[in-house]
């Protein structure tokens, strides 16, 4: 880690390290707030998360995944209705 001004000063040294594959946090007043990495791992990070579905197609998919599996099987639709409240903010009454 190096603060700003180290960075500032000393840009040039940073550069070349980063691209040799060595990220570099940069602080302010002791608490990290930037980190500069090589355009190869920031590629390979927009890549990744392009791959990744976002949550709620994540979460269709699960639910998708448990219905085909039948994960459920041993639970009436009530017991599985009665797992959502629906009166936010006030608990759910299991009898």
């Amino acid at each position: 880690m190096v603060s700003i001004a180290e960075a500032r000063n000393q840009l040039t040294a940073i550069i070349h390290q980063v691209e040799a594959g060595q990220p570099t946090t940069i602080c302010r007043r002791g608490k990290p707030v930037a980190v500069l990495l090589s355009v190869d791992d920031y590629e390979r990070l927009l890549d990744a998360q392009s791959r990744e579905p976002d949550g709620w197609n994540r979460l269709l998919t699960i639910r998708r995944e448990l219905a085909e599996a039948d994960a459920f099987a041993d639970w009436s639709d009530e017991e599985i209705r009665q797992w959502r409240d629906g009166s936010p903010g006030r608990p759910v009454a299991i009898e």
